[in-house]
């Protein structure tokens, strides 16, 4: 090989490497607005949202089929069901096995996709954080609408500012830093993202009866 060949062949490889070095940075950032764009791409998608304390057993499951959804919440023993399929939504008991049907009642059920959105128009900063012992990458916004929060106290004078934290791209936490004129505090949520639904989800258990109005 022939000394100009090298360096022609050593200059592509160093723009290659300098290419890969610029995308791999670029991934390091605006992961929240990224998710939501796979998450609106997508046709089905399960988010799910879990605080485990001495004091607090919440969890928040959200899964998207299409234009059906299913809103699972369990708190300690209860545990309810908002399902809005394509013309008709229902509020589904399970300790009772109950439920209650709306019809065609306008449920409001796009409730990770409208927050992203609102929290992705906001400014943020990212850093990086040890949560239990593992460090992940974090984008903090200012939480204007105060989403994504399950069990923090709020009240007029609170600002809230939420993090996202990932690994890779994987979304693993999110943490909600409440300040107010009474108190400062804390809440961090388990959250996992998957690509795929459980369709059991969307089918109210033929052992149910309607609930007496």
């Amino acid at each position: 090989m022939s000394k100009k060949t090298i360096i022609v062949v050593s200059i592509i490889v160093f723009f290659l490497i300098l290419a890969v070095v610029f995308i791999l940075k670029g991934d390091q950032k605006d992961r929240v607005k990224n998710m939501l764009d796979k998450i609106q791409k997508s046709q089905n998608f399960t988010f799910s949202m879990e605080e485990n304390t001495s004091e607090i057993n919440y969890k928040v499951s959200m899964a998207q089929r299409g234009k059906d959804v299913s809103i699972d919440m369990y708190s300690d023993e209860e545990h309810t069901t908002t399902l809005v399929l394509e013309n008709e939504s229902y509020y589904i008991m399970h300790n009772d096995k109950e439920y209650y049907d709306f019809g065609d009642e306008k449920v409001d059920s796009d409730l990770i996709i409208s927050s992203l959105e609102n929290i992705v128009k906001n400014e943020h900063i990212s850093g990086k954080e040890e949560i239990f012992g593992t460090t992940y990458y974090y984008e903090e916004f200012n939480n204007e609408d105060m989403d994504f929060i399950i069990y923090a106290n709020i009240n007029e004078s609170s600002t809230v500012k939420t993090r996202f934290y990932f690994k890779g791209n994987n979304i693993c936490y999110i943490k909600n830093i409440v300040n107010s004129e009474d108190e400062n505090q804390e809440e961090l949520i388990k959250t996992d993202l998957i690509y795929k639904v459980d369709d059991k989800l969307f089918v109210i258990p033929e052992d149910y009866a309607e609930a007496a109005e």
